[in-house]
């Protein structure tokens, strides 16, 4: 009997040794959310007192709240009157969601033109995001400006000297393949970069891996093709862009399909995007997915990245949230490789 009574009681001492952490955790965690709450409280007062005195700064961020309903009913009214106010002296902030507002005709009549003078005046002011905004009406074009892609692409390089990030990844795209400026891969491969340390970029850091295979087309592993459907992408390559040669898409595209089926992983790429834009061949959601399925084959990420996308969107596919999971968990697996290659 005793020695069922020493038993008993270790087991006792054991639950509690596992009890009083689990308990201290919990009451952790208590505290952790509470104090958040009240740091919350405390800078949302802060706002308040600061706005309510005219400080320009605070009256745009209380806008900002009226206007997404963060905090207290939605007010569209008072949020542009305090966006208004704070624009007057000279806040960039407000002079840009002012142009927001315009750009989308949310609580305004609708003025492209109108947003573009604020969105360039924030900029003059030295506001990155404006630069960015400005970069994207370019890139799509509208009814005040044409589509004009050298300008977009000189105002995302302007953000991004201001250290804006929001755009790093397409300023990357434009080095990559050539829009509005010369293909520049090191550059694409520098901007990438910075997009996937300092603005966490997925598509950044899985997209690493195809300028590593355009930069490195020897590269001779698994995730590799062989030689003969390089050189065959390479060719492609040079009729796509006309470089040595007289530019004819339609022999490149032919071209880069005989290298994809051949293995080339950046050929099955290349065309499965050209598939996808839809710029330069018939747009085919379904030939674009088995192309990214042939580079997927490799785990390649940014093909892995791609396919998560369409299932998680539903383009070209029924929508399937597992698996775009599935998908996305593997890109982020194997993009770690790409990582200790470069």
């Amino acid at each position: 009997m005793q020695g069922v009574s020493n038993k008993m009681s270790l087991r006792k001492i054991g639950f509690l040794l596992l009890l009083v952490p689990c308990l201290f955790y919990g009451a952790w965690q208590a505290y952790s959310y509470y104090a958040a709450e009240q740091r919350v409280a405390q800078y949302n007062e802060l706002i308040l007192e600061k706005a309510h005195s005219g400080d320009e700064n605070a009256q745009a961020e209380l806008a900002s709240w009226y206007i997404s309903g963060y905090g207290r009913a939605q007010n569209l009214a008072k949020g542009i009157e305090l966006y208004q106010k704070a624009a007057k002296k000279g806040s960039s902030l407000a002079i840009r969601s002012l142009g927001l507002l315009y750009q989308n005709g949310t609580g305004v009549e609708k003025d492209i033109d109108h947003a573009i003078k604020l969105f360039t005046l924030a900029a003059k002011d030295g506001d990155g995001i404006s630069l960015n905004y400005l970069g994207d009406l370019y890139y799509t074009g509208n009814s005040v400006i044409e589509q004009n892609f050298t300008q977009a692409h000189e105002y995302y390089e302007l953000a991004a000297e201001k250290g804006s990030l929001i755009r790093l990844v397409k300023l990357a795209g434009m080095y990559e393949n050539g829009i509005g400026c010369t293909v520049n891969l090191s550059k694409a491969f520098q901007y990438y970069n910075l997009a996937a340390y300092l603005a966490d970029s997925l598509e950044a850091q899985v997209r690493i891996s195809v300028i590593i295979l355009k930069q490195n087309p020897q590269i001779n592993l698994s995730i590799a093709s062989n030689n003969a459907a390089d050189k065959q992408y390479n060719l492609a390559l040079q009729y796509h862009k006309g470089e040595g040669t007289k530019q004819d898409v339609d022999l490149a595209i032919t071209l880069y399909q005989e290298a994809a089926s051949r293995g080339s992983i950046l050929a099955q790429i290349t065309v499965a995007d050209l598939y996808f834009d839809g710029h330069e061949v018939p747009q085919s959601f379904s030939e674009a997915q088995r192309y990214y399925h042939l580079a997927a084959g490799t785990n390649n990420p940014y093909a892995l990245y791609r396919l998560a996308l369409m299932y998680q969107d539903g383009i070209g596919v029924e929508s399937n949230i597992l698996k775009a999971k599935w998908y996305f968990f593997k890109a982020l697996k194997h993009r770690q490789y790409w990582r200790e290659v470069v």
